[in-house]
């Protein structure tokens, strides 16, 4: 996900790509660029994605400036 106006993205970091060292290095190192260019880059798992937990959408409202509007997830 991003919002190129607000310069911030959201990356999953599945297990499928995201595991390995080497796999690791390449997106800290893509993310170091992006914020180089002043991005905002989180990279979440399963953990901040899925489950009952909404601190992925408040940490998210904040960093938009916006007032979220939650419900509790029902997965």
């Amino acid at each position: 996900m991003g919002w190129p106006e607000r310069m911030l993205a959201v990356e999953y970091d599945g297990r499928e790509f995201h595991e390995g060292t080497e796999q690791r290095a390449r997106d800290e190192r893509r993310r170091a660029h992006l914020a180089r260019l002043g991005w905002t880059v989180v990279g979440v798992g399963a953990g901040e994605v899925l489950g009952r937990s909404l601190h992925l959408e408040l940490g998210l409202a904040e960093l938009l400036g916006v007032e979220p509007q939650l419900r509790t997830r029902t997965w």
